[in-house]
C-alpha cells in the first residue's frame, strides 16, 4: 500500500509539473518570448507522446499552434479562451 501511494504521489506529481512547464511556455509567448514559449510548451509533447496520450499530443498541439498564431499576429482575441486568462 506504501509503494502503490508512493507510485501514484509520483505520478501526480510529475503530472503538475508537466502542466506546469506547458502552462509557463504559453504564458511566455502571451508575454513576448514567443519562440522561447513555443519551445518550452512544445518540450511537453514528448512526454505525451512517449507515455501514449494521444489526445493530451493533439489538444496540446493545437493550444501551442492557436496561441502562437494569435500572438504573432496580433490577434490575442484568438488565444483558447483558457489560457487567455493568464494574459
Amino acid at each position: 500500500m506504501v509503494i502503490s501511494d508512493a507510485d501514484q504521489f509520483i505520478l501526480d506529481w510529475t503530472g503538475e509539473r508537466i502542466r506546469l512547464k506547458f502552462g509557463k511556455g504559453l504564458l511566455m509567448m502571451m508575454q513576448g518570448s514567443v519562440e522561447e514559449g513555443y519551445q518550452l510548451a512544445h518540450s511537453v509533447l514528448t512526454v505525451y507522446e512517449i507515455t501514449d496520450q494521444k489526445d493530451k499530443v493533439k489538444y496540446s498541439k493545437e493550444v501551442i499552434e492557436k496561441t502562437r498564431d494569435a500572438v504573432l499576429s496580433g490577434e490575442t482575441q484568438k488565444i483558447p479562451r483558457t489560457y487567455s486568462m493568464l494574459l
